[in-house]
């Protein structure tokens, strides 16, 4: 009993600690992931994509940590404030999925560099987001709203009885497919198939201009004219390259969790549930830390994002255009 109580104080430790982190890097990492990629002057659908993704990681880090504070401190809910305690778990979805669409653009655009255009327009990303959107919300508003509720103090959220064996047996796995399961389905196959594309082209030393980052099948709808064609390349590689990696870390980091949903079951045996609470906590740090890290990832990976980066940070742009020569500063 007694190590069985230090791994359960040590899991609660890390439950109140973790998000805390998350936030204190990802808060600003997101936000200077969207500063930077804005101030790029192509314009295109993985620039889009890119910055939604970094601001709905922002979005489902505040939600869990004003989720997990509210727990934390009993504040009051009530019966409508557990109504909408599915934004939670929606927001962190709706990032995975956009992470889904950002490969499956890559993806199109590395190995179909002829149907580019025709599926992932800018417009295109833009109805499919809504529609994205619109699904995931539906569902999870439609099957959360009606079964939950605050408890009788109002302070804590529950399920009503008649629904407890569903939302157990059923919404449980529904919300583990849509949350982890189907994105990491679709993720694994895009990013391996791109991979072997790159792999490939490389060996036969045949990535020219729209060969397979497919620069001009990118067709930037603006700013196109700023830009040479070599930069343009540069830009589609890069962005290629940094959706890889936050693919891949995404897969690595949410492995742990896909076991834990797979493999947990109820234990009366009080150090093997001790051992659970706290391997949960280490999946849900790692699961939740995909939200946190795509900057510095898109940071140490990508020589131009970095350059972009450090020239904001330097206000390197400010500078530039602070002095002409013939003209005075007072």
């Amino acid at each position: 009993y007694l190590e069985a109580d230090r791994i359960i104080q040590l899991a609660n430790r890390i439950s109140d600690l973790y998000i805390w982190i998350l936030v204190a890097i990802g808060l600003p990492g997101n936000i200077f992931t969207i500063i930077t990629v804005a101030a790029m002057k192509i314009i295109c659908p993985a620039k889009f994509l890119i910055s939604l993704l970094a601001a709905l990681d922002t979005v489902s880090l505040i939600c869990k940590l004003t989720g997990h504070q509210m727990v934390r401190n009993a504040v009051y809910i009530g019966p409508v404030g557990c109504k909408f305690e599915f934004i939670i778990p929606y927001t962190a979805t709706l990032a995975n999925w956009v992470l889904v669409l950002i490969c499956a653009e890559r993806f199109v655009t590395v190995c179909f560099k002829e149907r580019k255009t025709l599926i992932f327009s800018l417009r295109n990303c833009h109805i499919m987001v809504v529609v994205l959107s619109a699904f995931l919300l539906l569902i999870f508003a439609c099957i959360s709203m009606p079964m939950r509720s605050a408890n009788f103090s109002g302070f804590f959220c529950g399920t009503y009885n008649k629904y407890v064996w569903f939302w157990i047996h059923v919404w449980y796995w529904i919300n583990s497919c849509l949350y982890l399961f189907l994105p990491s389905m679709f993720i694994v196959p895009m990013t391996a198939l791109m991979l072997h594309r790159l792999r490939v082209s490389n060996r036969n030393g045949i990535l020219q201009q729209n060969d397979d980052i497919g620069s001009e099948s990118q067709a930037p709808v603006a700013g196109k004219s700023d830009l040479t064609e070599e930069e343009l390349e540069n830009n589609e590689r890069m962005f290629t390259l940094m959706v890889f990696l936050a693919a891949v870390f995404f897969v690595i980091l949410c492995l742990p969790a896909c076991i834990f949903y797979l493999s947990y079951r109820h234990h009366d045996d009080v150090l093997t549930h001790a051992q659970w609470a706290l391997y949960e906590q280490f999946q849900f740090f790692l699961a939740d830390s995909t939200h946190a890290i795509n900057f510095f990832l898109y940071f140490l990976s990508a020589r131009q994002f970095q350059a972009k980066a450090l020239d904001i940070l330097l206000c390197k742009p400010c500078r530039k255009h602070s002095y002409s020569p013939g003209h005075r500063l007072d």
